[in-house]
């Protein structure tokens, strides 16, 4: 008969234990911070005027529940989806999907960075 021995395994999982505890807060640091990547391209791509005052840009805005990220401006920049989409008379001028597709890679990247980070690993 054969007998196998693993050592650790009570540390193991004692670490996967904590691990699961921690898991719902690291969950949310690494939207948190993955979104932010995004949220500030999408702020650099928003076209400003030279007149000083709030602009489209500093309402971008984002909102996190569950598992979910919304990403995008302020109810008071309602028409910014105008400008993303165009209307029958405007063509459109995209700045948050391209935005999006541009940084989408590195917000996984920061996100994995987080989890790594968090839990030790």
């Amino acid at each position: 008969m054969s007998e196998i021995t693993f050592t650790g395994m009570d540390e193991l999982l004692r670490r996967l234990e904590q691990i699961g505890e921690q898991a719902e807060a690291v969950k949310k640091t690494a939207l948190e911070e993955g979104v932010e990547v995004i949220r500030a391209e999408i702020e650099s791509n928003t076209k400003r005027s030279n007149i000083n005052h709030d602009h489209m840009a500093d309402g971008i805005i984002t909102n996190i529940k569950d598992d979910k990220a919304v990403i995008g401006p302020g109810i008071e920049y309602f028409h910014a989806h105008f400008l993303e989409f165009g209307t029958s008379k405007m063509a459109a001028q995209p700045f948050m999907g391209p935005s999006f597709e541009r940084k989408k890679e590195a917000a996984k990247e920061k996100m994995a960075e987080v989890i790594r980070r968090e839990l030790g690993l």
